[in-house]
């Protein structure tokens, strides 16, 4: 870069300062500065159309009926475009919510069933001296990279209550 050119510090100070300016000026606008002027805008136009209008007749006034009839299908266009682009980010928010909970749910009863498969598996093992020892060499066997099943051995090296009255 060179000595002339802006340096780095410049120009997030200027960014700095237009971002809190358009703050500013959305705050003061009550919502989007460009719709405020669009809606300015839009009430000069067709002020000044009317006002040409009125000076024509004929063919040249429908000439510039045509062009203003163009000039307003653009603006339309415009605020089309906006519309969709709102829609379309509301559609997307929906989506990702349906997603998260969809998600979320999913995992909630994943859950909730392996533990209960587990609570199953130790309720059993606790009672069976033969079906404990299976499972210990069954834990030995489990990589233990994952801290998930690190965890999980190390619950399961606890001793477990055993009911005396059940037999193998």
């Amino acid at each position: 870069m060179s000595a002339a050119g802006p340096k780095r510090g410049e120009i997030q100070a200027a960014l700095v300062a237009m971002a809190l300016e358009a703050k500013e000026a959305k705050q003061i606008a009550g919502g989007s500065v460009t719709e405020v002027v669009t809606g300015w805008v839009a009430a000069r136009y067709a002020q000044a159309a009317r006002e040409q209008l009125a000076e024509r007749e004929g063919e040249e006034r429908l000439e510039l009926l045509h062009t203003l009839a163009q000039d307003w299908a653009l603006l339309r266009k415009g605020d089309q475009t906006a519309e969709r682009l709102d829609i379309e980010r509301e559609r997307l928010l929906v989506e990702q919510k349906r997603q998260l909970y969809a998600e979320n749910d999913s995992v909630w009863r994943w859950k909730t069933k392996m533990a209960a498969g587990l609570d199953t598996i130790n309720t059993y093992v606790a009672a069976h001296p033969k079906a404990r020892a299976a499972f210990d060499a069954f834990l030995e066997q489990l990589p233990s990279a994952s801290p998930e099943i690190q965890k999980w051995k190390d619950l399961q090296k606890s001793p477990l209550p055993v009911n005396p009255t059940e037999s193998d």
